[in-house]
């Protein structure tokens, strides 16, 4: 795991010291995505193994267990009933429409 605290921005590629103990190259500067977590992601299998592999090379295990993504409840928008759904049902009962009324003729 990367140590976070030792990374000093604008010293991509400086050599491992006791104040920088792990040698840190960004792919994209603020990223905190290493070429060797990114090299690990580009070989992944899948999309979900590259995905976990990524976030295990940019977050803390601690941060990922104490992260809420899949319980968290969305503050924004939520008494709202969801406006892409609502649009893309609409436009699937056209469609079925059109096309009942394409069979019946």
């Amino acid at each position: 795991m990367l140590n976070r605290s030792s990374m000093h921005p604008g010293s991509p590629g400086s050599l491992p010291s006791p104040s920088n103990p792990v040698q840190i190259e960004e792919i994209v500067p603020g990223s905190d995505v290493s070429r060797s977590v990114w090299r690990s992601a580009c070989q992944a299998s899948s999309g979900t193994s590259m995905a976990r592999i990524l976030l295990l090379g940019v977050f803390d295990i601690e941060m990922l267990v104490k992260s809420n993504l899949r319980d968290a409840v969305m503050s924004k928008h939520s008494d709202s009933a969801g406006q892409i759904g609502t649009a893309l049902n609409g436009k699937m009962a056209e469609l079925r429409l059109a096309m009942s009324r394409k069979n019946v003729k």
